[in-house]
């Protein structure tokens, strides 16, 4: 019986004494993660895998351009802990197309501890795509154009957009329109507006990344084309009746509601307000006749063409007839 009972008071002791050391025992560590790349951000992943009985002063990443980071370099913080959990860094605004190398990190009241060394690649710029496609107009004097960016991976952009001039290899020192910053992939509009007719337009897409890279896509060139017509001559076919002659040299981009001649006996500069010979819309260029009667010897008859075409009027040159 007294065996007995020595035995169980000694299995007691080792199981007191055995709590208490698992207590004293309890030592800070941290292992490093994998990394996840998701809309231009690096998020990096640690485990706090155990604390101290009086918990940790300081957690968190470290990155290093070298192999070996550790607190001199880049740190995220997330301050003080007493719990064992997962934790995560979200970073932006790296460099392009290197390998950063990271660790997570701990801090007692006596050591600095790190998990395993590990690494991530940034995208290269290669790695974007960048396109400019479908110019197309909307109106007078009026552009919109399409643009895709696509591989930023975990780059950041600062600006985007399209960039424009009247001269071929437009840069965003000459005009150009910011649609903001940007993180992930994307198709986008532009819409110019003010452009003048008759002028090659060339357009590019762009983006401007963090590091102040500039990148360009692809150039397109569109032009507005403007409404022209001309006067031409006339003939006389009968007495006292003229024949005029114009051309529509091109349409422009607006619908011609009326063409013909205008002409007048008492000023050298007609216009639709004077007389008018009307031949009413025409959606084609080419050449158009009016017939001007009644023509009285000695008179001068001065006449041009004209169209119209949403809220102006184009005229030809003036031109007279003398009988």
């Amino acid at each position: 019986m007294q065996y007995k009972t020595i035995i169980i008071l000694y299995l007691l002791f080792l199981t007191i004494f055995s709590c208490k050391r698992i207590d004293l025992d309890r030592i800070a560590k941290v292992q490093t993660n994998e990394f996840i790349i998701k809309e231009g951000y690096i998020t990096l992943i640690g485990t706090i895998v155990d604390v101290p009985e009086n918990g940790l002063i300081d957690y968190g990443h470290c990155i290093s351009l070298t192999a070996n980071p550790t607190l001199k370099d880049l740190v995220f913080s997330n301050g003080e802990s007493k719990e064992q959990k997962e934790f995560v860094t979200s970073i932006a605004n790296l460099l392009a197309d290197k390998t950063y190398y990271y660790a997570a990190y701990a801090i007692t009241n006596s050591d600095t501890l790190y998990g395993e060394i590990k690494s991530f690649n940034t995208n290269d710029y290669n790695s974007i795509a960048i396109t400019t496609t479908n110019p197309t107009i909307t109106g007078n004097s009026n552009l919109s154009v399409d643009g895709s960016i696509t591989g930023l991976g975990s780059l950041n952009a600062i600006d985007y957009g399209h960039c424009w001039n009247t001269a071929s290899n437009p840069t965003i020192n000459n005009y150009k329109n910011n649609l903001g910053t940007l993180n992930s992939d994307i198709n986008y509009v532009s819409d110019i507006a003010n452009v003048p007719l008759d002028i090659k337009y060339y357009i590019k897409s762009y983006v401007k990344l963090s590091d102040q890279t500039i990148l360009y896509g692809n150039e397109q060139s569109i032009v507005i084309p403007d409404l022209h017509l001309t006067t031409d001559t006339f003939n006389l076919p009968v007495p006292n009746t003229a024949t005029l002659q114009g051309t529509i040299i091109s349409t422009g981009i607006n619908p011609i509601i009326d063409h013909g001649h205008c002409y007048s006996t008492t000023t050298s500069n007609p216009n639709i307000n004077n007389q008018k010979l009307s031949l009413g819309s025409i959606n084609t260029a080419g050449t158009f006749f009016t017939t001007l009667p009644s023509i009285t010897n000695g008179t001068t008859y001065y006449y041009r063409s004209y169209a119209i075409s949403g809220n102006s009027v184009k005229y030809g040159k003036v031109k007279k007839i003398v009988k």
